[in-house]
């Protein structure tokens, strides 16, 4: 009975610091474009408006998604919505990859990116509040919340090093691996 705790434990460990660490780059996603935006801006020959939409549509479907992951996880469960919301994540990065010669679908496939990254970092405060005994929740919102706002802060300059270097997959580094080792993690 003891060493099923124990294994138990261990996992709820493991489980809950990957969870932070996808939290933690699903929303630097939000901030590794702004640095690029000028170079999109010349490569598509678009207003700086216009290339701000880039960053515009994934933040306005990250904000959307999160309430409504928060409210789906009631009805299906938090496993369900969370491998959902990294294939659709997943999904964009890929769209995103493809649509290199065509502003409006890259748009787009930041739009499905917003949309499946959202589903990280609400439902990981649902599961912190659903699974983690009371006194050990203010620890665990703690950490999530330095991870996401080390996130936030970092993704100017991974953003810039990644432009510098390999611009054409900037769109898809941030979630392919992540997506398809939370995928099998949650399975």
């Amino acid at each position: 009975m003891k060493n099923s705790k124990i294994q138990t434990f261990k996992h709820q460990k493991k489980a809950f610091w990957w969870l932070s660490f996808v939290a933690f780059f699903s929303v630097m996603n939000e901030t590794v474009f702004n640095v690029a935006l000028p170079d999109i801006k010349n490569q598509f020959g678009v207003s700086p408006a216009a290339a701000n939409w880039v960053n515009t549509s994934f933040i306005i479907s990250f904000a959307a998604g999160s309430v409504v992951y928060s409210r789906l996880s009631d009805m299906y469960g938090v496993r369900k919505l969370f491998v959902a919301g990294l294939l659709i994540y997943g999904g964009g990065s890929f769209m995103g990859l493809l649509a290199q010669a065509y502003f409006p679908a890259v748009i787009f496939a930041r739009f499905v990116q917003g949309s499946g990254a959202s589903a990280v970092p609400a439902l990981i405060l649902v599961i912190i509040t659903r699974y983690v005994r009371p006194e050990g929740r203010g620890k665990a919102f703690g950490i999530v919340g330095s991870l996401v706002a080390m996130g936030e802060g970092i993704g100017p300059a991974i953003g810039g090093m990644i432009d510098c270097t390999l611009y054409s997959l900037v769109v898809s580094v941030y979630s392919a691996d992540g997506s398809a080792d939370g995928d099998s993690f949650l399975l």
